[in-house]
């Protein structure tokens, strides 16, 4: 009788292990493949940065490869842009913005040379920055800050009981967020030319965006910069 007990442990110690074994490689699994979507999504974003900086180079502006779609695709002209109508309260920002991608690119490739010299793109540099989706689904969800997951109503209340808990005792930071959820996932990628993010006149922050709208990552912003602020004369 007492073997037979032994036994049944046994198995059952046995069962446990096994479930808890198979558990914990499901999780594994499930980890691993999130882990290597985020690396293929960060793989096609920095391909297309590259291909995007080989055209540039290769002083090659016509629109195949860049995939622009949205109609502010082309960015900066630099023709049409300068300090003073950026300083004044009556221009459009639309003004600067245009539609001929190859005209206004070769345009662009031109203005950073001038402004960071000839090995400008040779020595172009990046850095890929995730934000927010400028377009949601316009609903309210709740979302773990910690975990950067959406859950459900019930995760959400057994978040908020600990919280409270926690802050009757002076700690703890709610971890959760009520947002929309982002339509499409959204980059915008900064450069530096020759080691340098800002040019002698001021202007700063060189990016292009790019976003999978449409269902594949591609650039859907072109070239633009921040505007320095002027009092008044000319620069």
């Amino acid at each position: 009788m007492i073997m037979k007990t032994n036994r049944s442990i046994r198995f059952i110690l046995t069962s446990v292990l096994v479930i808890a074994c198979f558990i914990s490689l499901s999780s594994l699994k499930s980890y691993e493949a999130d882990s290597l979507g985020s690396i293929y999504e960060s793989n096609d974003i920095s391909q297309i940065v590259e291909e995007y900086l080989n055209k540039m180079r290769m002083s090659s502006f016509d629109e195949t490869g860049f995939g622009f779609t949205i109609p502010e695709f082309a960015g900066y002209d630099p023709d049409v842009y300068n300090f003073q109508s950026f300083n004044d309260p009556g221009f459009r920002y639309c003004d600067v913005i245009s539609l001929n991608v190859e005209e206004v690119t070769s345009k662009q490739y031109d203005f950073i040379i001038q402004r960071f010299g000839k090995g400008a793109w040779v020595n172009a540099e990046y850095k890929i920055e995730r934000v927010k989706c400028p377009e949601t689904d316009g609903h309210l969800y709740f979302y773990n800050t910690v975990s950067e997951h959406y859950i459900s109503e019930e995760e959400y209340n057994e978040i908020k009981s600990g919280f409270y808990s926690d802050l009757s005792e002076g700690k703890g930071i709610d971890p959760v967020e009520i947002r929309s959820k982002d339509l499409y996932d959204y980059f915008i990628v900064y450069f530096t030319f020759d080691g340098r993010s800002e040019t002698e006149y001021g202007e700063s922050a060189f990016r292009i965006d790019i976003s999978n709208k449409n269902g594949r990552f591609e650039i859907c912003q072109g070239l633009k910069w921040n505007i320095p602020l002027i009092e008044n004369g000319d620069v």
